[in-house]
């Protein structure tokens, strides 16, 4: 079944975040499946048949052979580092960023600390996961330990970053 039609609760999220339905073209006529493509909804099922013909079968290979020829460490620190690079890079990142200096008016934190602790502590979690999943911890134990260093921390954390965890969406 092509990947398109696999996930379709994604195209039908898509289709309602979207606004959902036909959408008229500017000269007034219905939009028709080039009007499809062009308006989000196929674009989105293009995408996902890009990922699954090219990016899907590279990380089945890599995925199989990388654990077979390399020892846990150099693992561990492969994924350290991709994920340090793809959070740091990442576009929401900066954006979430940009919005440190209205919380913290007397630069206290600059946007690059925040960067560089975001990207820290994601790669950080994966290496983690990884740790569960090589040694067979429970999530669990996990999720127990996470939970309560959040709330511990969470006494300590500044009133001015409260609205920024409403922003992330980090409710505690």
């Amino acid at each position: 079944m092509p990947v398109c039609f696999q996930n379709r609760p994604a195209l039908v999220a898509h289709s309602l975040f979207a606004g959902a339905g036909i959408r008229l073209s500017w000269d007034g006529r219905t939009a028709g499946s080039a009007g499809w493509v062009n308006h989000g909804h196929g674009r989105i099922a293009l995408f996902l048949q890009g990922v699954n013909v090219a990016v899907t079968p590279l990380g089945r290979a890599i995925g199989s052979q990388l654990p077979q020829k390399t020892s846990t460490a150099i693992l561990v620190m492969i994924a350290f580092f991709l994920a340090l690079v793809i959070n740091a890079s990442d576009p929401a990142v900066h954006i979430l960023a940009g919005h440190v200096d209205t919380i913290t008016p007397d630069d206290s934190v600059s946007p690059w600390l925040l960067i560089a602790c975001i990207a820290l502590g994601i790669g950080s979690f994966l290496c983690l996961a990884l740790f569960r999943v090589l040694l067979g911890i429970r999530n669990s134990i996990i999720f127990a330990v996470g939970y309560g260093l959040v709330l511990v921390l969470a006494f300590f954390t500044p009133e001015a970053f409260v609205p920024l965890d409403a922003v992330t969406g980090l409710d505690i």
